[in-house]
């Protein structure tokens, strides 16, 4: 009998009590589950890796007990496949046993006490189902077992004292040769992972309408990978040259071949008959936005998928096309669907109702401080369209003047620059408006918003049109301004006037950036509605335009 010193003795009752907490699992099963379940699976490692222990304990009869029990599970797992009341039965003598000894682990020294019967009586019962109750296993159907670890157990006693017993080795190792291969087990988990999402998912779309424990399994399986992506992601985080950080990064065409993967798996989910044709510069976007922008996409798509109304037998014909426009992009959606919202402002004022991606498409452009426009010019340019930032890096701002301050807004919440020579200012008992591409837009004077003074604006001849998703203001400005290029370290922290969290370093000169959301809020709060931007006087489905592009400067 070996003697444990302390450390040894938490670790092996640490053991114990993760073969115990799996075997609970394994009792989640209901009789007829399938075996393949990843609580299977996981019960049967930790089964070999305590059966390694026990016997490296001299634990015997536990050891031989557990070895049975693998067995049965792999005989059946190779007969019927299922989880039954013979497993069931098993498995909680197997748990009551082990949770009397796991107490008796914990006082420094393990002992076989009167432990023995009970396990020999467990081998009796096991043996007799291997017999009887799944007599022989199909030649293909041994379980696989994934390698995912090491455990050791120091032998303090006798020859070889202090050195490292494997109970198990990882793949292509062994016991005393070298092995000069390099690994990288995080990468071979996820492309493994990512091969059970594949299979569970075609599993599912044999049977969608009855396949609840598949759902289960496909969760399990996507989680893994999104779990191995995200390691292998902290691990080439740490790498650098030179103070360059590591970024992830999305090829233009990448976007879109999974944009196409989701029209087509979702054609074969749903039934849908559309056909989808892409274009797009090359340029490339930090992951993380390639990823919401792809989101974003594919909930404008679902929608207009949903709605198509194809009774006349025609198919739906989907166009996307995404522009680089510097720092950012812009991604327009088009279709042959015949119905479009209403041409008026009682129909535009709830967009929502009709197409219910809106509703995460808003907060995904939201987030980034991008424009939306919603089946701009009636319809007749498109169902959707949207800004979005090509990148966190770098920034394309454009530096106007208004009531004696210079400021910069982002290009990409801004979408025109208006000459009050050219669109009239109207005013009535609500203010300013400017009438543009159908809408009455909403225009004052950045002094009016300001918390601070600023001097009265003169002179202001321009009308910069910002917003947030489908939300514009009209600002008035001295000028077109100039646009320039900034980049993160560029940025710091600052505010201004309740319109600007961050100021713009161009030289020995700082320029406040405004923040749509800050100052659709201002706006907001001088209306007198406590600082909303979802208010209706804010409401806008102006269309056409973009930032301007003239006197652009590289700094």
């Amino acid at each position: 009998m070996i003697t444990l010193s302390e450390e040894n003795t938490r670790l092996f009752g640490e053991q114990v009590n993760d073969h115990i907490e799996k075997l609970n699992d394994l009792m989640g099963h209901a009789s007829g589950d399938d075996l393949n379940a990843p609580a299977f699976r996981k019960t049967c490692f930790a089964n070999r890796l305590l059966e390694g222990s026990t016997r490296m304990l001299g634990l015997d009869d536990w050891s031989r007990t557990l070895g049975l029990f693998g067995n049965l599970l792999e005989k059946a797992s190779g007969t019927t496949g299922m989880w039954d009341e013979n497993l069931s039965q098993i498995v909680s003598e197997i748990l009551e046993t082990e949770e009397q000894v796991v107490a008796e682990i914990m006082t420094g020294e393990i002992e076989e006490v009167d432990r023995m019967e009970s396990f020999n009586g467990l081998q009796r019962e096991m043996e007799l189902l291997i017999d009887e109750a799944y007599p022989e296993g199909r030649a293909d159907s041994s379980p696989s077992f994934e390698e995912i670890g090491r455990v050791s157990i120091v032998n303090e006693e006798g020859p070889g004292a202090g050195n490292e017993e494997d109970i198990f080795l990882p793949r292509g190792e062994t016991r005393g040769g070298g092995n000069d291969t390099r690994k990288f087990a995080t990468i071979e988990r996820l492309v493994n992972s990512l091969g059970n999402v594949k299979d569970k998912y075609m599993r599912y779309l044999d049977a969608p309408e009855d396949n609840e424990s598949g759902i289960r399994d496909l969760e399990l399986a996507f989680g893994e990978s999104e779990f191995f992506i995200g390691l292998l992601g902290n691990i080439l985080g740490q790498i650098g040259v030179n103070g360059r950080k590591f970024r992830s990064k999305v090829a233009s065409r990448t976007i879109l071949d999974g944009v196409e993967d989701f029209v087509e798996m979702n054609g074969l989910l749903h039934g849908w008959k559309a056909g989808l044709s892409t274009s797009a510069e090359n340029f490339s976007m930090e992951r993380e936005t390639a990823s919401e922008l792809a989101v974003a996409i594919e909930s404008c798509i679902y929608d207009i998928c949903r709605k198509f109304d194809d009774k006349a037998g025609s198919e739906l014909s989907l166009n996307l096309e995404i522009v680089n426009a510097g720092s950012f992009i812009v991604a327009t959606l088009k279709d042959n669907a015949r119905s479009f919202l209403c041409d008026s402002h009682v129909d535009r004022d709830d967009e929502v109702a009709f197409y219910k991606g809106l509703l995460r498409v808003r907060g995904i452009l939201k987030k980034w401080r991008c424009l939306l426009w919603v089946e701009p010019c009636g319809g007749r340019d498109g169902r959707f369209r949207f800004t979005f930032p090509r990148t966190s890096m770098i920034t394309d701002y454009r530096i106007l003047k208004s009531s004696g301050a210079r400021v910069a807004l982002p290009c990409h919440c801004m979408e025109a620059i208006l000459n009050t020579a050219e669109h009239a200012l109207e005013r009535d008992g609500n203010g300013m408006h400017v009438d543009f591409n159908g809408d009455s837009i909403p225009v004052c004077a950045l002094g009016d918003l300001a918390s601070e003074e600023l001097e009265g604006g003169s002179g202001e001849d321009r009308i910069a049109i910002l917003g947030l998703a489908e939300k514009r203001l009209g600002i008035l400005f001295g000028g077109n301004g100039r646009r320039i290029e900034g980049i993160r370290e560029q940025l710091t922290e600052g505010e201004w006037a309740g319109m600007a969290e961050s100021v713009l370093h161009i030289g020995d000169e700082e320029y406040p950036v405004l923040d749509p959301k800050l100052v659709l809020e201002r706006y907001g709060m001088v209306l007198g509605f406590d600082g909303s931007c979802e208010e209706p006087a804010l409401h806008g489905g102006a269309s056409s335009g973009g930032a301007v592009e003239e006197g652009i400067s590289r700094v």
